[in-house]
């Protein structure tokens, strides 16, 4: 004979058992029911909507797609086109800066007192920093005082040293 308390356990575990299968069935129905009636609301839903509906919907969204991408399109357009010109406008002050600055040099009394290598230091100092060349190649005196340092810079015999 066993005693009362093993009893009572066996028959605990086996009713709480049974309640989680029965608990488990009715959740399983519950579940199978919500999925049943999702399908069902989806279908009404998918019915309702008929392939021109779909057709006319998906061809005003290509429109405003197509129709954003010119838009975009011409935006960086202008933003290019606004960017070049202010690199234009920028170039062009730079360069009249420079002939001012050349012009300048050449018509001031000091210009003569100059000493020719002074002069193509001066030209050579502009050309590395960007100055417009053909700025220097309108004053005669400049170009020919830079072939003439050119040719004697080339000569075997030169002052200067190449390292």
């Amino acid at each position: 004979i066993m005693p009362i308390d093993v009893l009572n356990f066996e028959y605990f575990v086996y009713g709480s058992l049974a309640l989680l299968a029965l608990v488990s069935a009715v959740n399983l129905k519950k579940l199978s029911t919500i999925k049943k009636r999702n399908t069902q609301i989806l279908e009404q839903l998918t019915e309702n909507v008929t392939l021109k509906e779909m057709q006319a919907s998906l061809s005003k969204f290509e429109s405003a797609f197509i129709s954003s991408l010119v838009l975009m399109e011409n935006n960086i357009t202008s933003v290019v086109e606004l960017e070049s010109q202010k690199h234009q406008n920028k170039d062009e002050k730079i360069q009249l800066h420079d002939k001012d600055f050349v012009d300048n040099i050449s018509k001031s009394p000091r210009a003569e007192a100059i000493p020719t290598n002074q002069k193509i230091d001066q030209a050579v100092k502009y050309a590395q920093n960007g100055f417009d060349s053909k700025f220097i190649s309108e004053h005669l005196d400049l170009k020919q005082s830079l072939v003439n340092e050119i040719v004697r810079f080339n000569r075997p015999n030169s002052s200067h040293s190449t390292s």
